[in-house]
């Protein structure tokens, strides 16, 4: 058995994964400028975490498409 999506699909995946991956990269930084490496860091990191991609995803499903039509309208 294989595991296909359809496009629209793997797009919504796309996105997710992003905002997955870039809200666990800018939140670690984040936490570290505030903290340090500090007892609470890991506790402190998993919350922003949560936080930053909870806001993120719906966030990057209005902002991916308006990005990407900014992009064309200005490429060949």
């Amino acid at each position: 058995m294989s595991l296909k999506l359809t496009k629209p699909q793997g797009h919504a995946l796309f996105v997710v994964l992003t905002c997955l991956f870039m809200s666990c990269g800018i939140s670690i930084a984040l936490t570290f400028v505030k903290l340090g490496f500090h007892e609470r860091f890991v506790s402190e990191w998993t919350k922003s975490w949560a936080i930053s991609f909870l806001v993120s995803v719906p966030i990057a499903f209005v902002a991916v498409p308006v990005a990407r039509r900014i992009a064309d309208s200005v490429t060949r």
